[in-house]
């Protein structure tokens, strides 16, 4: 079956089936390496009773002894069942969705994602997924509580926490949005942007439930089970260098390292009930982990399970994780009961599945937007201790929901390479810039496989010709290489500048690497060759010079030279790098409009056009 058949097999499977589940490992590693596809249940398991749960759950294990997978979810309220205090809290209440939600399947489909073909699905394309999706709108985003609301709820958590009834408090709040289109589509353009090792997707009947979850709430293995709770947070840097700062400062925290602690012995005590006396044990602490948006703190924790343990004791023992409520968990959730607005349902719940084989992998659902009809909402949340800064935590959400709000950018890395008189002029630069990104953007780059490329390249080039080399590189690694011929004649050795009408964004990540992401660039170079002119010189929103449309600016003042810093937001130039390497007398500092006034020489530089001389216009914008 070729790979765009079996695409559009599943497509048409999935869109048509009432009930499936799709667990989808996107990031893998040495455990996370099979991504499952269930479909066409033969039975369904669920209840939206409280007093049902327990029953669904040892209904599990019969279907599993038979030889049968079961895959699905299980809710936060649904942790009510497991402990007489918090069940009394709704045991008058009537739930109109399933707190609990099992298919049971014969066979799932299977990729598992460190062969190169497996049954005629290649890994790579696997994750290229379906582009020709069924289009969808996401609008009126909005929080179900305003900040002076939030607020006041952060103070009383405070008031607990300093009477003692707590000492930490996983409090969340809803993101709601209205939706129009395929949830489908949704979720495969998350799927570009998300590389998680616990992503889910599940339609029951009406209901799509959608998780990017990076955390692992249990996963077990024979005898062996793990849980790797997921506390403590801090934004992803602009460039490589700020990422490592961060990773370090997030690392380093004491906060953070406290409430990750806490939850480590929380769940250390909690898998002591159902393991083997003295096999629990903290394999690691305080590991940093890379996502899109953020970085996020896990500890490691294993023990081995008792003779003829069941699913109903796992989930009595362990659910809800933790992470997701706060110490000691039955306090920390009768506060939450009180305090929190809606009911949680799928987020901070559980989506896994349970095989015949003693194996099973749960996640905890975060990142997990519910659409049913028009209507979707999402939670979002952060663990409270008594030092916690209302702003902070506010900021926190709004850094977690960045991968839904955010729009999918669709690029590719890019070099362009002078080639002249026989050699790759400064290509040692271009590769350095090219492996930082690469790691950055967590693409798959060979740099020993692009010089060879660049090498066998050469051999169609004349060595008396001057060409522009352009390299693209995607996501997995693939090259392009695009050969131009330069018109030496037609090179400018002087010209004019203006300042650009538009002010650039210092925080935009895409000014400080070089990709296909840069349409303004391109326009606004277009607009100003027309008008004659040889570049355009940006400013950032605090009116700090930062670039031009391709190149770097220098300029001489008090016989110095002197360069924008990276800051500012622009880009590391390989002709500036070279410049700052190999020049005397230069520095970065802040350049303002009047330093470009009164300066006595202003340059602009690439590294295919070498360092040009300009005059700058100060009174004309284009």
């Amino acid at each position: 079956m070729a790979m765009k058949e079996l695409f559009s097999f599943f497509n048409g499977k999935i869109q048509s089936n009432e009930n499936f589940v799709i667990l989808d490992t996107i990031k893998t590693d040495s455990q996370n390496f099979k991504s499952f596809i269930f479909l066409d249940p033969i039975y369904i398991l669920e209840t939206s009773n409280i007093d049902e749960v327990e029953n669904i759950l040892t209904e599990i294990e019969g279907f599993i002894k038979s030889g049968y997978y079961v895959a699905g979810y299980i809710t936060y309220e649904a942790g009510y069942a497991f402990e007489p205090r918090l069940k009394s809290l709704v045991s008058d209440v009537c739930f109109f969705h399933p707190l609990i939600w099992f298919g049971v399947f014969k066979n799932p489909f299977i990729i598992d994602l460190r062969n190169a073909d497996t049954e005629n699905l290649k890994a790579e394309e696997y994750n290229h997924l379906c582009d020709e999706m069924l289009s969808y709108e996401i609008a009126n985003i909005n929080l179900n509580m305003p900040e002076n609301e939030y607020k006041s709820k952060i103070e009383c958590i405070k008031d607990y926490i300093c009477s003692g009834d707590s000492y930490q408090i996983n409090f969340t709040w809803n993101v709601n949005f209205s939706f129009k289109g395929s949830p489908l589509a949704l979720y495969y353009d998350l799927r570009k942007k998300q590389r998680t090792s616990y992503a889910a997707y599940l339609k029951t009947r009406d209901t799509h439930i959608i998780s990017y979850s990076p955390e692992l709430f249990f996963r077990r293995m024979g005898k062996k089970i793990i849980t790797r709770p997921m506390k403590g947070t801090i934004k992803r840097g602009r460039v490589l260098s700020e990422d490592r700062k961060n990773a370090k400062v997030l690392h380093d925290s004491e906060k953070n390292r406290a409430e990750n602690l806490m939850i480590v012995d929380l769940l250390r005590n909690d898998l002591g009930k159902i393991s083997e006396t003295g096999t629990v044990k903290v394999n690691r602490l305080f590991e940093v982990e890379k996502y899109e948006t953020l970085f996020q703190m896990t500890s490691t924790i294993e023990g081995h399970l008792k003779p003829e343990t069941t699913y109903l004791e796992i989930f009595k023992s362990l659910f809800p994780c933790g992470s997701v409520t706060g110490t000691p968990k039955i306090r920390s959730m009768e506060i939450i009961n009180e305090l929190e607005k809606d009911y949680r349902r799928i987020y901070t719940g559980s989506i896994g599945y349970i095989s015949p084989y003693e194996e099973a992998a749960f996640n905890i659902a975060i990142r997990t937007p519910v659409i049913e009809g028009n209507n979707g909402f999402m939670g979002v949340g952060s663990g409270i201790v008594w030092d916690s800064k209302v702003e902070d935590e506010y900021k926190e959400c709004s850094l977690k929901m960045r991968f839904f709000t955010e729009p999918v950018q669709k690029f590719k890395l890019l070099e362009t390479i002078l080639y002249y008189k026989g050699k790759y002029w400064l290509l040692k630069y271009h590769v350095q810039r090219l492996q930082e990104s690469a790691e950055y953007f967590d693409f798959t780059f060979d740099a020993e496989k692009l010089l060879t490329y660049l090498k066998q390249n050469a051999n169609q080039l004349s060595n008396e010709k001057k060409y522009k080399i352009r390299v693209l590189i995607d996501k997995f690694g693939k090259f392009y290489i695009e050969n131009l011929k330069l018109d030496i004649s037609k090179q400018d050795n002087t010209g004019h500048v203006v300042l650009a009408s538009k002010k650039m964004d210092s925080k935009n990540i895409f000014l400080f690497h070089k990709t296909t992401h840069r349409s303004i660039y391109d326009e606004m170079y277009l607009k100003a060759r027309e008008k004659g002119l040889i570049d355009l010189i940006f400013t950032n929103e605090k009116g700090e010079v930062t670039e031009g449309c391709i190149s770097n600016i220098f300029i001489r003042k008090r016989g110095r030279l002197i360069t924008p810093p990276l800051d500012c937001g622009l880009l590391n130039g390989i002709m500036r790098q070279y410049i700052l390497r190999k020049i005397k007398n230069v520095k970065e500092d802040k350049i303002t409009i009047d330093d470009l006034r009164n300066s006595e020489e202003i340059y602009l530089c690439n590294s295919v056009r070498g360092i040009t001389k300009v005059n700058f216009s100060a009174e004309f914008v284009c």
